[in-house]
């Protein structure tokens, strides 16, 4: 099934209800279908077929009416984040041979100087907010010579980049169809519903959850960039936002100034976070001013949207924060030992993730070796060391990498170390990472972002985790940093940190 195929039953069951809310406006279902079809005529006619065409826009409905008619006429969709760091966005573009730019009216000057500053002022750039293309038909028949198949590879997405690169990864229009599905159900979405994303749709979590899969279900989108406190509550009131991906470095503040006012979020069902949960203050207060569940979500770009997520069932617990929740629908999961062998489901199901199912890519983008050490037979291997309980939920515990290697050999989780860290005063973040000293042999370090105005010193930490930590846990070397480095998502960037500390035990 294509993805227009798969949206236009729910367009005709829909059609006056709100796909969007964009600057106060309401698109219906029926706008934002006729627009598609006629930008699909437009790009067969400027920018033909089966090419990579980026996306550098803020977050508006031109995302959608991109990328399904971007879809129909065979074209693969690379979405960028405008404010993403320079280099991260020059690699993508030349490694994915982008031959066309979209932008919106707010970005195309920005987006022209930044590509002749970097060599790339040739590539052609298309304005595309303006456009209304109502010389074209509100239904779109694709040419014969260029009929869209299942298996149009029609998405390029890019990994965090956490283990040093970042890696593109194709998805076809199955894994697109499959993926909104699985969001539809798991939310249990209905047309009712409202979704609201505060940051960048270009990660796979926010394209699939906030942007595409609430479509599947006949449900609205509310697009805003505002960012004061005071005005996002008035937008989720004002347009009963029942589902809410905040902007996580925003959200604390957003919740105090809320409670400060004694104002509340009562509409909202679902608060959702990729990956870990929010800082125990956080959930303190939003339980107080709201009876929204919050949602933990667990997937990689490889395996589009999510592998597993909580449910009204199975809820995240602030007292085991690794808990996630059942695979998604369609996602086939089982647990692997150090020898890639299925572990016994009689025994304790203890090792990295592996996954299988609709949603999973169908290649990376240039890389076939990466590719052949992801992807054996069907199966994704995440490289995620987890458990799974009795009732199937995944609880999740590192990444297989950033396990810590000690001199006697075991392994442990880095995250039990630096949360006890953490409880020093003066720290901010730490890491607790593997690093090579001066031999070049295996050695422990511990990395420490101070709270400002902090005076902690190595001498402070050593004393600190001295008789606390056994001799074999007790790092090597101990080093501050200014700022910790992290991924788009906000986790600490490890192989960055073990790249810059490497040599210096």
């Amino acid at each position: 099934m294509l993805i227009s195929q798969g949206l236009a039953p729910i367009v005709a069951r829909n059609s006056n209800n709100i796909a969007f809310r964009y600057l106060k406006q309401g698109i219906t279902y029926r706008a934002f279908y006729e627009t598609c079809s006629r930008f699909s005529y437009y790009f067969q006619k400027e920018i033909g077929h089966e090419n990579r065409v980026g996306l550098w826009m803020s977050n508006c409905p031109h995302v959608a009416y991109a990328f399904v008619a971007l879809s129909n006429t065979k074209n693969c969709t690379v979405p960028l984040n405008p404010w993403a760091s320079p280099q991260e966005n020059i690699d993508k573009i030349r490694a994915s041979e982008i031959s066309v730019m979209l932008c919106t009216s707010d970005l195309k000057k920005t987006l022209e100087d930044f590509l002749r500053q970097n060599g790339l002022g040739g590539l052609r750039v298309i304005e595309i907010e303006s456009k209304q293309c109502s010389e074209y038909d509100a239904s779109y028949t694709p040419p014969a010579a260029h009929p869209p198949i299942e298996k149009d590879e029609i998405l390029l997405l890019f990994t965090q980049g956490t283990m040093g690169k970042q890696k593109g990864c194709f998805f076809n229009h199955t894994a697109v169809i499959q993926a909104m599905m699985s969001v539809k159900t798991a939310y249990r979405a209905l047309p009712t519903n409202v979704f609201y994303c505060q940051q960048h749709y270009s990660t796979a979590f926010r394209w699939i959850h906030f942007l595409m899969g609430p479509l599947l279900a006949g449900a609205g989108v509310l697009i805003s960039d505002e960012r004061e406190p005071k005005n996002v509550l008035e937008l989720i009131t004002e347009f009963r936002v029942t589902h809410l991906a905040p902007d996580l470095k925003l959200f604390p503040g957003l919740l105090g100034f809320a409670e400060q006012e004694k104002l509340s979020l009562p509409t909202v069902k679902t608060v959702v976070y990729p990956g870990a949960l929010p800082e125990t203050e956080t959930w303190e207060c939003l339980k107080r001013m709201s009876r929204a569940s919050v949602f933990t979500v667990y997937g990689l770009a490889e395996y589009l949207g999510s592998i597993a997520m909580s449910t009204a069932e199975a809820p995240p617990d602030p007292k085991n924060p690794g808990f996630v929740g059942p695979a998604v629908m369609g996602a086939k999961i089982r647990v692997v030992d150090d020898n890639h062998d299925e572990i016994d489901k009689k025994k304790p199901q203890r090792g990295q993730l592996c996954v299988t199912g609709s949603q999973l890519m169908t290649r990376y983008l240039n890389q076939p070796e990466e590719q052949k050490h992801a992807i054996r037979g069907t199966w994704l291997f995440t490289g995620d060391f987890v458990e799974i309980d009795k009732s199937g939920n995944v609880i999740y515990l590192d990444r297989q990498a950033d396990l810590v290697g000690l001199p006697t050999g075991e392994k442990i989780q880095p995250r039990r170390i630096e949360a006890f860290v953490r409880t020093l005063g003066g720290v901010e973040d730490a890491a607790y990472i593997n690093v090579r000293d001066r031999r070049k042999k295996t050695a422990v370090a511990l990395v420490i972002e101070r709270k400002p105005q902090s005076s902690l010193s190595e001498k402070h930490v050593q004393e600190f985790v001295a008789g606390k930590l056994v001799k074999g846990m007790a790092p090597s070397g101990i080093f501050f940093v200014d700022v910790m480095p992290r991924t788009v998502t906000g986790t600490i960037h490890r192989e960055r940190l073990r790249h810059q500390f490497d040599g210096a035990v």
